[in-house]
């Protein structure tokens, strides 16, 4: 089997910053996206997805409209979950009379590219993750990863070594302050119920790391993931609450469209153009700077 060397990143979306050499068909299958999902090597019953995707367009359309439960759905869903429906049925006759010409139907990777996917599955060697910035794809020694990883860390100025896990306490108070806010008439019920977090469904955050393979020499940025953390729910209330008044501040950029609009819509003087300079900056460890 042919081996070569990932090309340079800036043409392909594959960069191999690792000491072992990808085999064609793993540099392949990469291309496909951290997010490609294969096809399972057991198909579902078709009918059990239906339940499943019933419940959760509900849940969805009852949290979008605050609906109770006992309440019919609008007959524009009722007529989409109806057509899902018959579909799945179909396809659930055709299961049980040819599961196996089903199976070969549905699969989206060739056996070269399973193999490969499996063997990068793997290999505890290496450690595969996008870059921080566009669709490149960054392949890296585990061992490297977790020493500049750690290296990151050791930064006494961002990060302090805590004696214990604070996840519970700071559970404690969040929960407390929804509390005191529900209790002054700031908040609803209803919103302290959505927003409140359940003790023994909070989970130690954690951290991981990208690589900015836009600068010289590549450096990590660090992410922090805070699902089912003890201030997701209060952070999500509290975006909420904001988004509405952060529309209205003058100042407020989304995205870099808008900056180009913004600088078309000038109307400078010609005598004065070539006396302009246009700045930017950009701030450090923003996150991790901010207390």
């Amino acid at each position: 089997m042919e081996l070569v060397r990932v090309v340079d990143y800036n043409i392909h979306p594959v960069l191999n910053l690792s000491s072992r050499l990808l085999t064609l068909e793993e540099q392949e299958v990469l291309l496909f996206g951290l997010k490609f999902a294969p096809t399972p090597s057991k198909i579902p019953d078709p009918l059990e997805y239906y339940e499943s995707y019933h419940t959760q367009c509900e849940r969805a359309y009852n949290k979008l409209i605050n609906r109770k439960s006992s309440e019919p759905l609008p007959r524009l869903i009722e007529e989409h979950l109806s057509v899902i429906k018959d579909k799945l049925t179909t396809l659930a006759e055709l299961k049980r009379n040819d599961q196996e010409t089903i199976h070969q139907h549905w699969q989206n990777l060739s056996k070269r590219h399973q193999t490969a996917l499996r063997k990068l599955s793997l290999d505890k060697s290496l450690t595969i993750k996008p870059a921080d910035k566009g669709s490149c794809i960054v392949v890296t020694d585990t061992q490297r990863y977790l020493k500049e990883g750690l290296e990151e860390l050791a930064d006494s100025n961002v990060y302090v070594e805590l004696e214990e896990d604070p996840s519970l306490a700071t559970d404690r108070t969040s929960n407390a302050i929804l509390e005191k806010h529900c209790r002054q008439g700031m908040i609803t019920q209803h919103t302290l119920d959505k927003y409140s977090t359940n003790p023994d469904n909070v989970r130690q955050q954690r951290m991981h790391f990208l690589r900015k393979v836009h600068k010289s020499p590549h450096q990590l940025r660090p992410i922090v993931s805070c699902c089912s953390g003890p201030t997701q729910k209060i952070s999500q209330l509290a975006n909420n609450l904001l988004k509405d008044y952060l529309n209205t501040v003058p100042s407020l950029i989304t995205s870099s469209t808008q900056v180009i609009h913004a600088i078309e819509a000038l109307s400078i003087p010609m005598e004065k153009r070539d006396s302009l300079l246009l700045a930017t900056l950009d701030v450090k460890a923003l996150y991790p700077s901010i207390p």
